[in-house]
This record gives C-alpha cells, sequence and structure tokens, in this order.
C-alpha cells in the first residue's frame, strides 16, 4: 500500500481536471439548446406569418354578394269581429354587391342605392 501512496498527488490533480471538464461540457450543451430554441421559434414566427398572410388573403376573396328576389306574401287572418281579412306583404328586390345596396320598389321607380363607407 505504501508503493502506491506516491501516485495520490497525481490522482487528485486529474481528478480536478476532469470536473472542469465536466462543467465545459454542460456550459456547451446548455449554449447550443439556446441557439436551438432560439433558431425553432424563428421558425415558427416565420410559418405562422405566413398562415396568417394565407388566411388573411381567403377571406378577403370572400364574395358576401347576395340577392333578395321581389316576391308577394298573401296572408289571411280573423280579426276580432269575427270577419276574415288578407293582408298582402310585397317585398321588392334586393341586392347586396362591392358594398352597394340596390333596392327595386315594387312601384317600378328607379332603383334605389345605397353605399355603405
Amino acid at each position: 500500500m505504501k508503493m502506491l501512496q506516491f501516485l495520490a498527488p497525481v490522482y487528485s490533480r486529474k481528478k480536478l481536471n476532469r470536473r472542469g471538464v465536466l462543467t465545459f461540457e454542460w456550459i456547451l450543451i446548455f449554449a447550443i439548446t439556446v441557439v436551438g430554441i432560439i433558431g425553432g421559434l424563428a421558425a415558427v414566427r416565420d410559418a405562422t406569418v405566413v398562415q396568417l398572410g394565407s388566411t388573411a388573403g381567403a377571406l378577403g376573396a370572400l364574395d358576401s354578394s347576395f340577392e333578395i328576389p321581389k316576391f308577394t306574401e298573401s296572408i289571411t287572418y280573423t280579426d276580432t269581429a269575427g270577419a276574415p281579412q288578407t293582408m298582402n306583404i310585397t317585398v321588392p328586390e334586393m341586392k347586396y354587391t362591392a358594398k352597394k345596396l340596390t333596392v327595386t320598389p315594387a312601384a317600378g321607380n328607379a332603383p334605389t342605392s345605397v353605399k355603405f363607407p
């Protein structure tokens, strides 16, 4: 056992050197992980911006036009005296295109246009 005592200072020096290597490895792993996370977040940000741009383009291309044809409805009901009554309801033709509402009156007069801001 006495023969191996001269190796004790060499062994303790190697042990001290190994502690520093392990710390350096952890710092290197942490730095590479942080760089990877930052790059990944930048890629996610860019993909999100592209997707939101595509969604905005799709929503902008939606056609919100509609048309309601002219129709007349007759309603028959009984009033309080018990006599049958008939009521005619006429809805004029309506169209909505390109932020402009056009209503054609039932009497055949000129169309009335309302522009939305």
